[in-house]
């Protein structure tokens, strides 16, 4: 049951890293922004949901 809180909790704080990366996006300027923040969150929040959904289904054949 740890392994499933440490991913929420890593869910949670990529999800709130991604808003915040969001929020200092200049979007007068998307040239001169930093993509890779953004893009380094997301890879990790689709990591994350599909972790959960492997300790899940191991969960489940216990």
């Amino acid at each position: 049951m740890n392994k499933l809180k440490f991913a929420y909790f890593l869910l949670i704080a990529s999800t709130i890293l991604l808003f915040i990366n969001i929020y200092n996006l200049d979007f007068k300027n998307l040239q001169n922004g930093n993509y890779w923040g953004i893009v380094s969150n997301l890879l990790l929040m689709f990591g994350m949901i599909v972790n959960i959904r492997d300790l899940k289904k191991r969960e489940e054949n216990k």
